[in-house]
């Protein structure tokens, strides 16, 4: 839907907060973090390259899984990073196909594997703030600081 109304991070919202990943890609997360890493980084570079291509879309071919893992990869990359996937050959040499298409595609705001962890990211200052910030060689005095929270 959120492409059919031409918006690009559906994630993106006014409110502060980790993706709402579904029980089911947390699971698998829990259960491998290190292929749901892989997954996500994978996926993550996928789209930076995207992004950064003069060509239209990239794609990204997963190795051969099984079809619990294959479905991960489905849920994350559409509802998470706005690729569209296809599973190819037959099993058990069944694979993912992920692509990438410039302008349809967006990064989560926080990796399934940080949310699982329960990791929690301070959001970077905003633009005014952080020229005030970086502007003093030392740590921001308190008039510093006060200033930026009026801001």
């Amino acid at each position: 839907m959120a492409l059919a109304l031409q918006i690009e991070n559906p994630e993106v919202t006014n409110k502060v907060g980790p993706p709402k990943y579904s029980d089911g890609l947390k699971e698998m997360a829990k259960k491998d973090p290190a292929f749901a890493g892989n997954v996500y980084k994978s996926l993550e570079d996928l789209v930076k390259l995207a992004k950064e291509s003069k060509q239209k879309s990239r794609s990204y071919s997963f190795e051969c899984m099984n079809r619990e893992k294959r479905q991960f990869v489905h849920d994350l990359a559409t509802t998470h990073f706005g690729c569209t996937t296809e599973a190819y050959d037959a099993e058990p040499k069944r694979n993912v196909v992920a692509t990438a298409v410039r302008g349809q595609i967006w990064l989560p705001t926080m990796s399934i594997i940080d949310v699982v962890q329960g990791v929690r990211k301070a959001p970077g200052p905003t633009s005014s703030n952080a020229s005030t910030i970086t502007s003093s060689s030392t740590m921001p005095s308190f008039s510093d600081i006060a200033k930026i929270v009026r801001s």
